[in-house]
């Protein structure tokens, strides 16, 4: 189990793909509601509160942070359904969290590059928007993009194969993440 302070570390690599997966999953008539920015403060919140209880030998990190992202993003709904409510907040924890974590949260979110990637999310089908943020940003195996999507595997990789030359000179932060 690492101690908090190796928390910025791990979170780093994965802010960017935890905003635009936020801001996939928050969109239209949800954003009246909830802001995507809001799902991945609480997120961030939450990760940093449990993560001495994060064992990298169980899953990636990466996986651990969406499953709470997931979640978050679930509970907020719900709430939201119920009742009108104000932005999340974060409590007394969010003061808690290193200053270079935060940080790293607003950069994702300010940079000019994610804006761009966002806007050309946004101009993608729904169902491509989905895929791109299992594939991606979750980085779900192949097998698994299928299965939550209810499609085959054959559709799935044709469908990955189509989508890969019009997002890959577009998609600089998750270059690497592309060939798989």
């Amino acid at each position: 189990m690492p101690p908090r302070s190796e928390f910025s570390q791990h979170y780093a690599p994965v802010a960017a793909a935890l905003f635009a997966w936020a801001r996939l999953r928050v969109m239209g008539v949800l954003r009246r509601r909830l802001d995507p920015e809001d799902v991945v403060q609480e997120t961030l919140v939450r990760a940093y509160d449990r993560f001495e209880v994060f064992d990298p030998k169980v899953g990636s990190f990466r996986g651990w942070m969406f499953g709470i992202a997931n979640n978050v993003l679930r509970e907020l709904l719900t709430e939201r359904a119920r009742k009108p409510a104000p932005a999340v907040g974060a409590g007394d924890i969010l003061d808690l969290i290193p200053a270079d974590a935060t940080s790293i949260s607003r950069r994702a979110a300010r940079s000019e590059e994610m804006k761009r990637v966002i806007s050309v999310l946004e101009g993608l089908d729904e169902a491509d928007q989905r895929f791109f943020a299992y594939r991606i940003l979750e980085e779900l195996e192949l097998a698994e993009v299928a299965r939550t999507l209810g499609i085959t595997e054959a559709a799935a990789e044709k469908r990955w194969q189509r989508l890969q030359p019009r997002l890959a000179d577009l998609l600089e932060p998750f270059r690497g993440r592309l060939g798989r």
